[in-house]
């Protein structure tokens, strides 16, 4: 069971590597996308939290053979929940971030299971419900033209790196979980047919070995005979006829025939010759 879990652990850590390449690649032109937005609606504090996880990104992604597997997976499903929360709250729902924050449960499956993976669907659920009743009761007003930035060509620009940046890297997490996968099933199919092997070489030696052993079956031990009628006594107490002992615990049978010296004496007791 350890040696499963460490294996699976293997493949999270390969996926989790190739996930960080990936989205460090796409996360510079995003990026870019994400700061173009400055000239049409100005700086917002959510453009400052991409530039934080550009470079925290860049850089686990630069040291990824040094840094731990769980703070690497710890700090790619913060940066969807933080891109997602954020813009959420930033742009409401004209946000691209969104598809982050959706795209941060199914990734926390992948790298820690059901259970977190739950524990961030519910979590990512409660924002969106929470900044939805205040953006519909006014306690959550957006200073900006909503209409023009939904037109701009800056904010669909930013949209389209954003959606690739997470359709490209579940798809490539998909892909190595699916190689990973299928190298499993080959090697667990190749050590069924191996132990299937061992198991009818197995059957046959014992098969051969009981074949043996009932053709090699003999009496051994001391055996209990009456001097005189050579009657031989069970274990139990009873005695019994001599070649019913004998073919009761062996595989010998028996044909009845006389010897001549017994033919003469049998032939004298029964009057058929003079002594």
């Amino acid at each position: 069971m350890h040696r499963v879990i460490k294996e699976i652990q293997g493949y999270r850590f390969t996926i989790c590597k190739a996930f960080l390449i990936t989205i460090a690649i796409i996360a510079v032109p995003a990026l870019s996308a994400s700061l173009i937005r400055i000239r049409d609606i100005g700086w917002r504090p959510v453009m400052g939290i991409h530039i934080f996880i550009a470079v925290v990104l860049w850089s686990f992604a630069f040291l990824r053979n040094r840094i731990p597997y769980v703070y690497q997976a710890g700090f790619i499903v913060f940066m969807f929940l933080a891109i997602g929360v954020g813009g959420l709250y930033q742009f409401g729902l004209i946000a691209g971030g969104i598809v982050f924050l959706t795209a941060a449960a199914p990734i926390a499956t992948i790298f820690f299971g059901g259970r977190t993976g739950i524990a961030i669907l519910v979590f990512s659920l409660l924002c969106a419900a929470l900044f939805g009743v205040f953006t519909v009761s006014g306690g959550l007003l957006h200073d900006f033209d909503i209409a023009s930035y939904a037109l701009a060509p800056s904010s669909w620009l930013t949209s389209v790196f954003g959606w690739a940046l997470t359709s490209t890297a579940l798809t490539v997490s998909l892909h190595v979980f699916n190689g990973k996968l299928i190298k499993a099933l080959i090697i667990s199919q190749e050590r069924a047919d191996e132990l299937n092997e061992q198991k009818l070489i197995l059957q046959q030696t014992i098969a051969e070995k009981e074949k043996a052993l009932t053709e090699i079956r003999t009496l051994q031990g001391i055996i209990p005979i009456c001097s005189y009628c050579h009657r031989i006594r069970s274990d139990e107490g009873a005695w019994s006829r001599l070649e019913a002992y004998i073919s009761k615990h062996s595989e010998a049978k028996f044909s009845h025939s006389i010897c001549p010296e017994c033919e003469v004496r049998a032939r004298k007791d029964l009057g058929l010759e003079a002594e």
